[in-house]
């Protein structure tokens, strides 16, 4: 059983393509009901029905009442009189049945899959933004801001879906009843429906608000944590728990605030709903009353309505005791889609084809790039890097090194100009098939918190066992791998790293990255500092391997230590986004500029950040 039900509730890789979110929360929900539209309108089909049933149910309890007080029904028939087996035959049965079936369509087929496919499509959207995006937000908040609006996006549509609209589809039974009890019944429950949903309307958007900003505090505060739990190096390393936890408490004062504020306009509404429904079901019961004293309407009609009437107190004191639930997650959803909705700034062209295996030349024509804070790199860069030339990025910090290999990974997009591989405008093809044929060791080595194993698998997914380890011996890294142990008892490639790789010494963490630079065997290779964070000893066994690597590929190598390019077959010196120097390390020397000072004023190999 379970396994037939597994394919209903299964995600799949297609549903990621629905990446962009609508700009309301009342198109949000309406794209969830559309992702889902059986399942949905199963549960509304079930839903409605269960409500309907209810009035329907006291209309035959009355019929029945109504015909033991005139006379119609003997006692010693009343048992197996139509009206009574009804009831009896719709409570014993039919109720707990079509409850058991809303149960298991709500349990077992939406919720285990819309919140879940609805973060799926989140995680999707985000991970498609571009570099820059995720250098102006807190992962923590991001992350909060995503799982949160799927989660509020999933709960708002069930409520609405099943508890909202029953009580809608309940109130409709119950007036259709009263209507053909007598008109003026009718009249004073659809005043009543009147008052309640001008209350609904009103508070509504205060409500909302207010939930909008409590959702927004709840983030930061938790994108905060994030944040100084991801540094507790750092934290601890100033000493600054104490001052940290100082502005994480005002964060969360901020945040109880705004609880403060929503909950008192829910406290108000809930209020003035409770005095509405007093007064109404006193209003209601006293007419019918009335009515049946002055021989209106029969008596059965008085014990259909009482209990009809009191469910819909009940119902709307629930309903409104819910608008701070329903309020707070409109604002998730809301808060969401702010994060959302905002637009992607590197975007593949919808006729981009797959870059197939590139030999590597590389050419920059007139480039001109400015990043989105305003500032300038690049005015009119041209090079071009033929196919298997190792060259050497070399200049002060805020030269343009990094912003150039950025760019050739299309991490951004150029102001004009143009960046070809082979001959190939990169903005032609696709981002993911570009990225493919360039392989990169940064100066900071990103790694999962996941194991050794899947960390250099990254590099290539399909790698065998000895393809790993091979990679790892020649990353000087195998050296150490077989004696790791996690807290969790894992040894060896199956040791989990840590957030960032925490639990590693920088030299190891960019020994696992050079390992998986291997595994992905690139055609182009991009070093940014990539034996930075190595000791001598164990930086001049690492180059020793990663050299033959070189041969037959594109290679660009950034570097302060300048010792560790000298071997390059071209090393050009940037300074203000220009190059202004282009030779071997030799010719540069010869030319007695920019290059030959800065060898001759590095100490112990070191280019002075300037």
């Amino acid at each position: 059983m379970a396994n037939f039900f597994k394919k209903f509730i299964e995600l799949s890789a297609k549903e990621g393509k629905h990446t962009q979110f609508p700009s309301t929360v009342g198109k949000t929900i309406l794209q969830i009901y559309q992702l889902d539209k059986w399942r949905w309108n199963l549960l509304l089909c079930f839903s409605t029905t269960a409500a309907i049933m209810e009035p329907v149910i006291m209309w035959f309890l009355g019929k029945f009442i109504d015909n033991i007080s005139t006379g119609k029904l003997s006692p010693e028939n009343a048992l197996t009189s139509p009206y009574f087996l009804f009831v009896i035959f719709m409570f014993l049965i039919i109720i707990p049945v079509f409850d058991s079936i809303e149960n298991f369509i709500q349990n077992m087929l939406i919720t285990t899959r819309s919140v879940q496919r609805t973060r799926f499509r989140a995680m999707n959207y985000l991970t498609r933004q571009s570099v820059d995006f995720f250098s102006n937000e807190m992962a923590g908040r991001l992350a909060s801001k995503a799982f949160e609006f799927s989660r509020a996006a999933g709960d708002l549509m069930l409520t609405l879906m099943t508890q909202t609209w029953y009580v809608l589809a309940f109130f409709l039974g119950t007036l259709a009843f009263c209507i053909n009890a007598h008109w003026m019944l009718g009249l004073v429950l659809l005043g009543w429906g009147a008052v309640s949903i001008s209350l609904i309307a009103f508070f509504t958007p205060i409500i909302a608000r207010r939930s909008t900003q409590t959702v927004e505090s709840y983030s930061t505060a938790m994108g905060r944590s994030v944040d100084i739990l991801s540094n507790i190096s750092l934290t601890k390393l100033f000493s600054r728990p104490e001052s940290e936890n100082i502005g994480f408490m005002g964060l969360l004062n901020e945040h109880v605030y705004n609880v403060f504020h929503k909950n008192k306009a829910v406290t108000t509404a809930v209020a003035l709903i409770y005095l509405t429904n007093g007064i109404f079901v006193a209003g209601i019961i006293f007419l019918a009353i009335w009515q049946w004293t002055n021989n209106i309407i029969p008596i059965g009609v008085i014990v259909a309505l009482f209990p009809l009437v009191l469910r819909i107190r009940v119902q709307t004191d629930w309903l409104f005791m819910q608008a701070s639930m329903l309020s707070e997650q409109y604002g998730s959803v809301l808060n969401g889609i702010e994060v959302l909705q905002r637009p992607f700034t590197v975007l593949d062209k919808p006729d981009a084809q797959a870059l197939q295996p590139v030999k590597g030349n590389i050419k920059f024509e007139n480039v001109n790039f400015t990043y989105p804070s305003g500032r300038q790199i690049f005015n009119g860069l041209t090079l071009e890097i033929p196919e298997g030339q190792k060259v050497g990025l070399v200049g002060p910090s805020g030269a343009g090194k990094t912003t150039l290999v950025n760019l050739l990974l299309r991490f951004y997009d150029l102001d004009s100009g143009h960046i070809k591989i082979d001959g190939i405008n990169i903005d032609e093809v696709t981002q993911d098939s570009l990225r493919a044929q360039i392989s990169m060791v940064t100066q900071e080595p990103a790694l999962l918190n996941r194991s050794i194993l899947e960390n250099l698998k990254y590099g290539n997914i399909e790698a065998t066992q000895e393809q790993i380890e091979h990679a790892a011996q020649q990353a000087a890294a195998h050296e150490f791998i077989p004696h790791l142990k996690d807290t969790d008892g894992r040894t060896g490639y199956q040791a989990h790293v840590g957030e960032r790789g925490i639990k590693l010494s920088g030299g190891q963490r960019q020994r696992i990255a050079i390992g998986r630079l291997i595994l992905k065997n690139a055609p182009i290779m991009l070093l940014d500092e990539a034996t930075s964070a190595l000791d001598s000893d164990v930086e001049a066994v690492v180059q020793e391997q990663i050299y033959p690597l070189m041969e037959n590929r594109t290679v660009i190598a950034i570097a302060h230590r300048l010792s560790t390019l000298i071997r390059m077959d071209r090393l050009l010196v940037m300074e203000d986004g220009r190059i202004i120097e282009d030779g071997t390390h030799a010719e540069l020397l010869a030319q007695n500029g920019l290059y030959f000072r800065l060898w001759h004023r590095q100490s112990q190999g070191f280019l002075p950040e300037d």
